[in-house]
């Protein structure tokens, strides 16, 4: 799975494991890495595996991010 913000971009491997409801898929990434630090100064985040990606919108530029991240927070 690769991780892209701004010009920076993180490969990451990815653990599998069955659960009741099939399977689970989980990756760990450090967010203070420079990935993850680009996304939370307003860089927007992709989420890529095979063909398909995912681009998550910067914080900043959209209201409802930031309004789940304040409802985690409370």
């Amino acid at each position: 799975m690769t991780l892209k913000a701004g010009n920076l971009d993180q490969k990451l491997s990815i653990k599998t494991r069955e659960t009741q409801l099939g399977m689970a898929v989980e990756v760990t990434t450090d967010p203070q890495g420079p990935v993850m630090k680009a996304y939370s100064e307003g860089a927007a985040l992709s989420v890529s595996y095979g063909n398909e990606t995912i681009t998550i919108p910067s914080r900043s530029s959209d209201t409802e991010i930031d309004e789940f991240f304040a409802a985690c927070d409370a």
